[in-house]
């Protein structure tokens, strides 16, 4: 049975530590959604509001919903990238150089990302970004779950192709255990994935026909979100009952 690595050397390293805050921040995302949830529900009942809260004046139905859905992809993705992050110097006991920083780098990105986005998204909504091609690169491109503006989604794929690179570099000195190489292979290819297939994103443009954009969306939301993504968590649950012996 292939020794587990991070069982004799479990010290967490800065890096590790630093994954910290991205789990608070997806418990903010998530409440955050649940709670968008609610007032986009009451929409459809009281009209404009919350219990007699004029809400719609400030954030609109469409604002809502968008956020909402929003919502539900950024604290999946945080989530995960911060697992991975975690994980890697745990698997291989190797803190590369300057790790904490791209985990400290990487996350501030994040946080650029979901506050930039939705800004533009509501000035959009509202009415304050009238120039059409601004609008599709800082606004809402008006595809469900794929609403933010072209900038921040090319931002957005940055930050993943960055997140892969921090992943790998802590995680190819575990292939020195030839015991683990099958298993540690199917991550690596997972990893890359996501960060590579969210690029099914770029597909389209402002004018492209709403079919073709239809199916590249597709792409993105079943098989970024809910293909991928899925694999790492379970993969390295499945890593972890191999090397434990189960």
């Amino acid at each position: 049975m292939p020794q587990l690595i991070f069982i004799e050397n479990n010290k967490v390293t800065p890096s590790m530590k630093a994954t910290a805050k991205y789990f608070w921040v997806v418990t903010a995302l998530f409440v955050s959604q649940v709670l968008l949830g609610v007032i986009t529900a009451h929409y459809a009942v009281d009209g404009q509001g919350l219990y007699g809260i004029d809400i719609a004046s400030y954030i609109p139905y469409a604002v809502t919903r968008t956020w909402h859905t929003q919502l539900a992809v950024f604290w999946i993705a945080t989530a995960w990238l911060a697992t991975g992050l975690y994980v890697a110097p745990l698997i291989s006991g190797h803190e590369p150089k300057f790790q904490r920083f791209g985990v400290n780098f990487l996350f501030f990105s994040l946080l650029l990302i979901v506050v930039g986005s939705f800004a533009g998204q509501w000035l959009a909504v509202n009415g304050f970004i009238e120039n059409l091609s601004l609008n599709f690169w800082f606004g809402h491109q008006g595809y469900e779950y794929i609403d933010l503006g072209r900038f921040w989604q090319i931002y957005l794929f940055i930050g993943l192709l960055l997140w892969v690179v921090l992943l790998l570099r802590a995680l190819l000195p575990a292939f020195k255990d030839k015991n683990l190489k099958s298993l540690l292979f199917v991550v690596v290819l997972a990893t890359v994935s996501i960060g590579l297939l969210y690029a099914a994103g770029f597909m389209w443009g402002k004018n492209t026909n709403l079919s073709i954009m239809e199916y590249w969306r597709w792409w993105v939301v079943h098989l970024w979100v809910e293909g991928v993504f899925e694999c790492l968590p379970l993969l390295l649950f499945q890593f972890c009952l191999c090397v434990w012996g189960y």
